[in-house]
């Protein structure tokens, strides 16, 4: 149990440092590794396609 509650609580900093431009490559790759992890692979699949979808959006308007 105590190694769930840590894997949530490092899934929770992830979700929290996702915000923060500077280590985008950083949680990118903690993602990817939380995707593998079967009972994280929902909520980190769906934190990857949102952040890709963020990515787009910035680059559409930064392109204008």
């Amino acid at each position: 149990m105590l190694q769930y509650e840590q894997t949530q609580e490092s899934l929770m900093k992830l979700i929290w440092l996702a915000i923060e431009p500077d280590i985008q490559d950083l949680v990118d790759r903690e993602l990817q590794v939380f995707s593998k992890i079967p009972e994280y692979h929902q909520q980190a699949s769906e934190l990857i396609r949102l952040r890709g979808q963020r990515r787009a959006t910035s680059d559409r308007t930064s392109k204008n």
